[in-house]
């Protein structure tokens, strides 16, 4: 690898959406910086944030002057990153959430990857923290790092390996010259936008090295209580069918078995709750029954199958008994 690394000719543009988590920004600011990858520059877009995190981001761009920071009125995460967007001067382009961090390699192995690969969009694995569980983690050497590299006709995102976000990714800037994220969608645009750029692809490459540290909490809008705004995941995801079924029909089934697995969670997701949506209820059974054939091909275990029989026949038993599964599994 240190061949290729030598030089460090290629830059490498990180935007970085930054509203209220001036707690958090420090960590994930300090990771961007500590890379073993110094050519880069890290575009702060400050989202009307009401804390310090303003303030923070100043700090960073006069000591560092591969920090960049944009002040503009709360727009949302995707305008956020679409301001980043206009900014960028790399060849290549990441992203990552100020409530997250990086390994110190992730911009390395990943322009490694996607120089040796000839491809133009490179993913990692993510290490789910909801703690410094980072820490603990020892990445694997330079020397094990082996790419895969998979046709964009074969990308099943059913697979493990599969992505379906923006943080975790590397993109080769003539991909994103034309692509912005979709404000009216407020779950699932990061998805939209991957399956944008790997539309324009014909390969796209992979290592298994947890790189992206993905921290979990409650309070934030992926992870909260689930409510009809959020339903724009599905709308995503239809998108995203609608934009690869024709190349395959790997990409048109899995895009639709991905659909059902995501509804099923949801269902979960909704009948643990204190107040329960019936509307939110019929429209994901509605998800589970049109495209259920596509998840079942993909998922054959038994687990799989009750659980979509369940839902689409019985949703009420199957909020009792799953209700009852989870208190059991908390104490």
């Amino acid at each position: 690898m240190e061949k290729y690394m030598k030089n460090q000719k290629r830059l490498v543009s990180i935007v970085m959406p930054v509203y209220n988590c001036g707690d958090k920004l420090c960590r994930a600011v300090d990771s961007v910086l500590r890379q073993t990858y110094k050519n880069l520059q890290l575009i702060l877009i400050d989202d009307g944030s009401k804390d310090d995190s303003p303030s923070i981001c100043d700090q960073y761009a006069q000591r560092d002057s591969r920090v960049e920071v944009v002040h503009q009125k709360n727009a949302g995460a995707s305008a956020a990153r679409n301001r980043g967007l206009e900014k960028v001067r790399g060849e290549f382009v990441t992203f990552v959430d100020a409530d997250d961090m990086i390994s110190e390699l992730y911009i390395e192995v990943l322009l490694y990857t996607v120089i040796i690969t000839d491809t133009k969009i490179s993913t990692c694995e993510a290490l789910y923290c909801n703690t410094d569980c980072y820490k603990n983690y020892e990445l694997q050497t330079r020397a094990k790092i082996n790419p895969w590299v998979i046709k964009v006709e074969d990308y099943n995102f059913m697979k493990s390996w599969s992505h379906a976000t923006v943080w975790g990714a590397l993109f080769h800037s003539s991909l994103l010259q034309d692509i912005k994220f979709d404000t009216s969608i407020l779950i699932g645009e990061d998805a939209l936008f991957f399956a944008t750029a790997l539309a324009k692809c014909k390969n796209i490459s992979y290592v298994l090295q947890k790189l992206y540290y993905y921290y979990i909490y409650n309070e934030s809008v992926s992870h909260g209580i689930y409510n009809e705004q959020r339903l724009t995941e599905f709308q995503a995801w239809r998108q995203i069918n609608c934009l690869l079924a024709e190349r395959s029909k790997v990409l048109d089934m899995s895009s639709k078995a991905r659909m059902v697995q995501h509804a099923i969670e949801r269902f979960k997701e909704v009948v643990n709750q204190n107040k329960v949506d019936k509307r939110i209820l019929k429209f994901l059974q509605q998800v589970i029954e049109t495209n259920k054939q596509c998840y079942l091909y993909y998922n054959q275990s038994i687990k799989a199958r009750a659980d979509t029989l369940l839902i689409i026949k019985m949703p009420k038993l199957y909020g009792i008994l799953y209700k009852i599964h989870k208190n059991k599994l908390e104490h």
